[in-house]
């Protein structure tokens, strides 16, 4: 019993001995386990700060090369513009054919410049996927229509015909970047034209699919040019890379341009395609899902037409913006005379104010306004305000791209200076009034015996009240020596911004007496210049003479009213 109690309290020590054993074992296995778990969970901590530290380092980096790309946009861009701005006013003086030549040969090669300079920097905005896409309310129709209208006359000069068209079940007013859609465009429709030497170029836009909410239009743009080879198609969206090698030689180009847009349908959701036989041409089919607007702008509800007759039943209510008293005076001549009731405002700021707590049926909005202008009013009263209000934009620039710009910043339709009564009663027709039998009265036929002012426009729209004569002649007797006035201090003080806003607001004030013809050119030498120069210099002494001329045969017509 003795030797099996010692053997039995050996083993229970044996056993201890064990535990102990296996217990120091597994401490040291869980420190060290737990050593490395801390130091993996060091490690992991170190690595995200140090990735938080690169991210914040690329951000910057980013941030730095999009202020970089923007600052040499502008520095790059704002000279090459002005260069091409003088040669396209040098392009319409007296020249002779070797002048005629070389200025067409600086035209071109800018033009060309400002189209290289353009792709690199969009090649360079969507490699660091700055490229953004912003999306507002536009009229598919007017968008089409404004870039067709772009290319009629360069398609024209190479004996070309180009037309367009829209299928009926798409909606007009949809959602989506403008920009971009106008810059697919004009880049593929610019292609065919220039590697087309005979036939037509055809627009087609189609419904693809639709629903209650978004719609994918489609678009093709064909042409009867020189095609590309088949082993070729794939490569043209690759960039610095065209069809063939001739073709670099013989049309030039940097083979980017198919390469932007490719990528530009690809960032709004869409593709493309191309269909091409050498010799027969090419069409290239792309297309792009966007967003239905809400409201129809452009889809405007039947009116009775005898409501708007009857001047005893309620106006419509129109809202005039524009900071040039001559322009308000004209404007309320025109309106007084329809059954409308109309306020005024003197820039973009006083009409947010005055719809944010006024209805208003219809808004005549000009563009270049002190305080706040029509494209930054017209946003503000679209996504602040959310009003749906029909506004017409009022421009002295009539480009073919203005439209396009105003339908694309929320405007309905656009209408330039000086405004025609007829033009302006078909708009407000559109979008309140439907056309109807109104009487306007002919002008007489008049005998202008004047060198300077014209007085056609003024009788057409006068109808033949003097009081409406006489108001207008003497705002312009008042107004514009002030405006010359204004307009030769800011050059003496080389304030050039200054001098640009005041060449333009003569613009519209000279456009009453029909003066426009006359001073265009110089007004346009004006507000291009950025420094001082001979050319504006001599601009600004003829402004000068032919308004101090203008300005007694003004008052010779003054005196003719009275009499």
């Amino acid at each position: 019993m003795v030797d099996l109690s010692k053997e039995t309290e050996a083993m229970g020590q044996k056993a201890r001995l064990y535990d102990i054993s296996l217990l120091i074992l597994l401490i040291l296995s869980g420190s060290i386990v737990g050593y490395h778990i801390l130091r993996q969970f060091n490690r992991q901590r170190l690595l995200i700060q140090e990735l938080d530290v690169a991210e914040k380092k690329a951000s910057v980096a980013a941030q730095t090369k999009e202020n970089f790309l923007a600052n040499m946009s502008h520095e790059i861009r704002t000279p090459l513009s002005g260069i091409l701005g003088f040669t396209n006013l040098l392009q319409k003086r007296p020249l002779d054919e070797t002048s005629k030549e070389f200025v067409s040969s600086i035209q071109r090669s800018g033009e060309n410049l400002m189209a290289i300079i353009n792709d690199i920097l969009d090649l360079s905005k969507i490699e660091a996927g700055m490229m953004r896409i912003t999306k507002g309310i536009f009229s598919i129709n007017g968008l089409v229509n404004s870039v067709e209208t772009f290319f009629v006359e360069r398609a024209k000069e190479k004996g070309l015909t180009i037309s367009s068209k829209i299928d009926s079940s798409i909606p007009d007013t949809l959602n989506g970047d403008a920009t971009r859609l106008t810059q697919i465009l004009v880049n593929l429709i610019g292609n065919a034209i220039k590697f087309t030497h005979q036939g037509t170029i055809n627009i087609e836009i189609y419904n693809k699919q639709q629903n209650e909410n978004e719609v994918v239009v489609g678009f093709k743009v064909s042409d009867t040019g020189i095609g590309i080879d088949k082993e070729k198609l794939l490569e043209v969206f690759e960039r610095f890379n065209q069809g063939e090698d001739p073709t670099t030689r013989n049309y030039g180009g940097t083979g980017l341009g198919l390469s932007i847009v490719k990528s530009l349908i690809q960032l709004q959701n869409g593709d493309i395609e191309v269909i091409s036989e050498q010799g027969k041409g090419t069409t290239f089919h792309f297309y792009i899902p966007y967003a239905i607007a809400k409201e129809q702008l452009n889809v405007i509800p039947k009116v009775d037409t005898d409501y708007f007759k009857d001047k005893t039943n309620a106006p419509l209510k129109v809202l005039i913006v524009d900071d040039n008293a001559i322009n308000q005076s004209l404007m309320k001549h025109l309106l007084s005379q329809w059954n409308i009731a109309f306020e005024t405002a003197n820039n973009g700021l006083e009409a947010v104010e005055f719809l944010r707590n006024n209805d208003c049926d219809l808004v005549l909005m000009d563009i270049q306004m002190p305080q706040m202008d029509g494209y930054v009013a017209t946003q503000t009263i679209r996504e602040e305000l959310k009003l749906n209000t029909p506004i017409i934009a009022m421009t002295a620039h009539a480009l073919a791209g203005e439209r396009e710009r105003c339908m694309s910043r929320g405007m309905n339709e656009y209408i330039s200076k000086p405004i025609k009564e007829d033009e302006l009663f078909k708009l407000i027709s559109n979008f309140g009034l439907k056309e109807n039998e109104k009487n306007v009265t002919k002008p007489e036929e008049i005998n202008s015996n004047y060198e300077f002012i014209d007085l056609i426009y003024l009788k057409s729209i006068s109808n033949g009240d003097k009081d409406f004569e006489r108001t207008v002649t003497q705002q312009f007797l008042d107004k514009v020596p002030t405006h010359l006035q204004e307009l030769k201090l800011a050059y003496e003080n080389k304030d050039f911004k200054l001098l640009k806003l005041r060449a333009h607001d003569l613009k519209s004030s000279v456009a009453i007496m029909e003066l426009l013809t006359l001073l265009e050119e110089k007004l346009d030498i004006l507000e291009l210049t950025t420094e001082e120069n001979s050319a504006s210099q001599l601009a600004l002494e003829e402004v000068k003479d032919v308004l101090l001329k203008s300005f007694f045969e003004t008052k010779l017509f003054m005196q003719s009213i009275d009499n």
